[in-house]
């Protein structure tokens, strides 16, 4: 059973073993089901602007389908001197663990292997990045 959910899923540029195809292409605009495969505490990117930034990176794997097994990230900002940019960021959180089926949590690896049914979304290339999904 999985839960209708949308979230937004940022730069495929950090694809890792875990994509079958290696592609770096988006995937079609669509519904896919999705299962979280890692979490991992990252730096931002944005290195060059103000303020501490972490970022929960969430690896999701799709399960069916034509593109089976290749992977979007989520990137969500938890950790940021901008309150706002936190807030949106724990809202996110808490829809992908309501999602998943989960009022709380210890560890984010509670949340792998359940799926999720999502809207992916293409966003075009802009500056040093590649076109990337989004839902």
């Amino acid at each position: 059973m999985s839960v209708d959910f949308q979230f937004k899923v940022n730069n495929q540029k950090h694809l890792d073993e875990a994509s079958a195809s290696r592609d770096f292409e988006p995937v079609e605009e669509g519904k896919y089901i999705l299962e979280i495969v890692r979490t991992q505490r990252k730096q931002s990117n944005n290195w060059q602007k103000d303020g501490d930034t972490e970022n929960l990176m969430i690896m999701w794997r799709i399960v069916e389908g034509p593109n089976k097994g290749r992977c979007v990230f989520d990137y969500l900002g938890l950790w940021n001197s901008d309150p706002k940019k936190c807030e949106y960021a724990e809202n996110d959180f808490s829809r992908i663990m309501a999602a998943c089926g989960k009022n709380q949590i210890q560890n984010t690896a509670e949340l792998n292997g359940i799926p999720v049914k999502a809207t992916v979304l293409i966003r075009p290339a802009n500056n040093d990045y590649s076109a990337s999904n989004y839902t």
